[in-house]
């Protein structure tokens, strides 16, 4: 029996929370080292946690919640190699890379991630003919273990995602390419048709993405080419404006109360926007720095959601996308769900999604929780179990799946014989790695 909890953990939606023993800031590695200790002689169990970016009680304790808020800043850059604190948000990363004329090799849609979360869980962004990933940049990490050891993992040891679960990530080495910008262009598409010929679009441009929203036939098919050329005035106009217009729909989005309005209205309602969304979007080329470039433009605001994403292979993407809008076709309900489909090469890192296997994510985003959640969940079930989906760490992943580690063969032994040499009592299990990750018999 823990100590009664005083404090609580939350996920940055909010629809996910739960009690703790206690949270801890540690502000070094050192504070790490003395906390996990405290934790061990109280029997405590201990769960890290970065920018609360996940979905799901991955970051839930009853025990002592490590928040690395104060963990942050860069430690040293030598050329192209960095070392960084683990609680680096990537927003304030980008940033300090730029100053010195560097960058990341790729990102996700959101920068309000950790640097250690993003690796730990296998965050990712897109590809097309840049084949570069923020995992595969990485060259070391710092981490204290369950035992309270500090520990240096490098080489073949990197090949194995941590999810919290091997110990607290205090420190990352990377390899950033030099400074980038992208040339965005967006592209109103019929949905069926561009995921059957995104091959073409692969291969033609630097990365790719196509979206949609419910059960609508057109979608955004986003192309961005990487250029020596900076952003003109123009290009700076155009970004601030499509911020405001998409900060504005998502502060609408966060304000509208789905619980209370008659659902024919909240579908009515969110199929029009969807359709707005699609057409009304900024079509013309836009020059950014490849992190503006690259992320969401909605100057940080986003309405909070629920979110499934899979890996499935590329070469089944078109007919899970295809079987998935037949099912929205039929189900109104769907309308306040928006699709996001991105795409990555192979990773050699076990229980990565990607795991040697090319690949495409598709992402559905949960607007509208009281009436696209079943719709979605069903989705991500069909895209499971029929397609060979492998969840995404950070996110909801389908109920009818237990240990996840059949999905990923004799490759999960890596995860696992990590995890017995650098947690052998079991100081980081929590509810979630017990469904999903549980520990083996010793």
């Amino acid at each position: 029996m823990h100590p009664a909890a005083h404090e609580e953990f939350a996920t940055w939606n909010g629809f996910v929370r739960g009690p703790v023993a206690r949270i801890e800031r540690p502000a070094d590695e050192a504070a790490v080292v003395d906390a996990i200790a405290r934790a061990r002689a109280e029997g405590l169990p201990v769960k890290v946690v970065g920018g609360t970016h996940s979905f799901t009680d991955i970051l839930g304790t009853d025990g002592v919640l490590l928040d690395l808020e104060r963990l942050t800043g860069l430690v040293a850059v030598d050329g192209g190699i960095v070392r960084a604190r683990g609680g680096t948000r990537l927003a304030d990363l980008v940033i300090a890379l730029e100053a010195r004329g560097l960058a990341l090799p790729n990102i996700g849609a959101w920068m309000e991630q950790t640097l250690a979360g993003a690796l730990a869980t296998g965050t990712h962004g897109s590809s097309g003919r840049h084949r570069d990933t923020l995992l595969a940049a990485l060259r070391g990490v710092r981490l204290v273990d369950g035992r309270g050891q500090v520990v240096a993992l490098a080489g073949d040891e990197l090949r194995a995602l941590t999810l919290g679960m091997l110990g607290v990530i205090t420190e990352v080495t990377i390899a950033c390419p030099p400074l980038f910008h992208c040339v965005r262009v967006k592209e109103i598409v019929d949905v069926d048709e561009a995921i059957a010929n995104i091959d073409d679009a692969l291969a033609a441009h630097d990365f790719v993405d196509l979206r949609w929203v419910g059960r609508i036939r057109k979608g955004t098919l986003t192309k961005w080419d990487k250029t020596d050329a900076a952003p003109t005035g123009s290009d700076r106009r155009s970004a601030c404006l499509e911020g405001y217009l998409l900060a504005g729909l998502h502060r609408f989005l966060r304000a509208y109360p789905y619980d209370r309005a008659p659902k024919r209205l909240s579908r009515g309602l969110l199929h029009v926007l969807g359709y707005a969304n699609t057409l009304l979007a900024f079509h013309r080329p836009q020059n950014q720095v490849w992190y503006r470039a690259l992320t969401y433009n909605s100057r940080g605001v986003m309405a909070p959601h629920d979110e499934y994403e899979l890996a499935v292979p590329r070469a089944r993407a078109a007919g899970a996308v295809q079987e998935m809008r037949r099912i929205l076709r039929a189900d109104h309900r769907g309308a306040g769900l928006e699709f996001q489909i991105r795409f990555d090469p192979p990773s050699p890192v076990a229980l990565s999604p990607t795991q040697e296997r090319e690949s495409a994510w598709i992402d559905i985003n949960v607007f509208d929780r009281a009436q696209a959640r079943p719709v979605a969940e069903r989705l991500a079930t069909l895209v499971y179990e029929e397609y060979e989906g492998r969840p995404h760490w950070g996110k909801h992943i389908p109920e009818v799946a237990g240990d996840l580690r059949p999905l990923y063969g004799e490759a999960a032994a890596r995860f696992d014989e990590l995890r017995a040499r650098l947690d052998p009592d079991g100081v980081f299990v929590n509810a979630w790695s017990r469904r999903h990750l549980p520990p083996l018999e010793a």
